[in-house]
């Protein structure tokens, strides 16, 4: 939130903006009942998500599954105090401070001890319970929430799934090397990572996201792209370039770039905040979602997930992703030279992925593994 309100006195976004984001974010912590659905497999544990402050948001739409598995929660909301909320987002924030906030820890045991008084009125066994800790927040040594969990669920099974580049981060390179064995597993989206550090690999799972998109929504773009610069605006710029000069109409969002950097500013969206359900629209109005990984990474984010999901094309410089067991050629192109991208691609009409393919990024699929790997 703090830095939607520096892009607004920047200029970079207006007071719609912010109010849109936040009205994105009240709704995505809402409180969900379970509904019935047509997926109930019966698992020997209860799974319980836990995500960070800063993306309680995404984590509601992309676990919605959860809603049809009667022993699977996603706890997003911290706490019905609000402000309470306020603080653990801003605790989250936090996270590369070497100390984070003074009261921190006392955060974290109060979630601990709410989620202890939510699950003594379900009758769980604590033996059954297995929490699944997502967001880089956590794995940071001064946001261990584990350690309040373990204390006060001692024969509970706790996992970690790791969302960021583990060579990239100091503080997660510390967490393989002195602190894997606090954790009952370690997942990541990185096959290569997975393979180095001794972790677990698995695509990280999506729910029905068709459920978030408006009502006919119009098909108003053939590519879109919504990201952080990072180390890729070049490469970014160069697909841009390439479609531009194809004819296809483009829709790119770019954030984290300097003023300096900023090009084709008349038609690409500069530091533009948007909430997830924003952008579950922008890719809605789409025909192919362009991922550019960072250097270094050779796991697939969630774009190709939501590619699937919405049953839209692909397009990626990750050739990785070919072994990845998600890769349909008819409708996904892997790019090491933007040259590459024509119109023939986006062609094709009534794009289906088979039902194999869309397997493999549903939540139950994630926890048969989980529960497989557990001792």
């Amino acid at each position: 939130m703090i830095n939607k309100v520096i892009y607004l006195i920047q200029g970079k976004c207006s007071i719609t903006d912010i109010i849109k984001y936040i009205k994105g974010s009240a709704f995505a912590y809402g409180k969900k009942k379970k509904t019935k659905g047509n997926i109930d497999f019966q698992f020997k544990h209860n799974f319980i998500f836990i995500s960070d402050g800063k993306n309680m948001g995404l984590f509601h739409y992309i676990l919605d599954e959860e809603q049809s598995l009667s022993n699977v929660w996603n706890d997003a909301k911290f706490s019905a105090n609000p402000i309470l909320n306020v603080l653990f987002k801003i605790y989250s924030a936090k996270r590369k401070k070497k100390h984070g906030l003074p009261f921190g820890g006392e955060l974290l045991q109060t979630r601990a001890r709410k989620l202890k008084k939510k699950i003594s009125q379900q009758s769980i066994e604590e033996e059954e319970l297995c929490f699944l800790l997502i967001g880089p927040h956590f794995i940071y040594p001064d946001h261990w929430l584990r350690d309040s969990l373990k204390r006060i669920f001692p024969k509970a099974k706790i996992c970690l799934y790791i969302i960021d580049q583990i060579n990239v981060h100091y503080e997660l390179q510390l967490l393989i090397d002195k602190h894997i064995n606090d954790y009952d597993l370690i997942y990541s989206y990185d096959r290569t990572m997975s393979e180095q550090y001794g972790l677990h690999f698995h695509n990280f799972p999506v729910g029905d996201l068709k459920q978030h998109i408006k009502f006919e929504t119009e098909e108003k773009y053939d590519i879109c792209f919504v990201g952080k610069a990072k180390n890729r605006l070049n490469q970014i710029i160069e697909v841009y370039e390439r479609c531009k000069q194809i004819g296809l109409r483009c829709c790119f969002y770019i954030l984290w770039v300097k003023k300096q950097d900023f090009v084709y500013e008349d038609d690409i969206h500069y530091n533009v905040p948007l909430n997830y359900y924003d952008y579950l629209q922008v890719v809605a109005s789409s025909k192919c979602l362009l991922e550019v990984i960072q250097e270094g990474s050779s796991g697939n984010t969630l774009r190709v997930n939501e590619a699937i999901a919405l049953n839209k094309l692909f397009i990626t410089n990750n050739s990785n992703i070919i072994e990845n067991g998600i890769y349909d050629d008819r409708y996904m192109m892997v790019i090491n030279d933007v040259q590459n991208i024509t119109t023939d691609f986006f062609n094709v009409s009534n794009i289906n992925y088979a039902p194999s393919i869309r397997n493999r990024i549903m939540l139950s699929e994630f926890l048969k593994d989980v529960e497989g790997n557990l001792k």
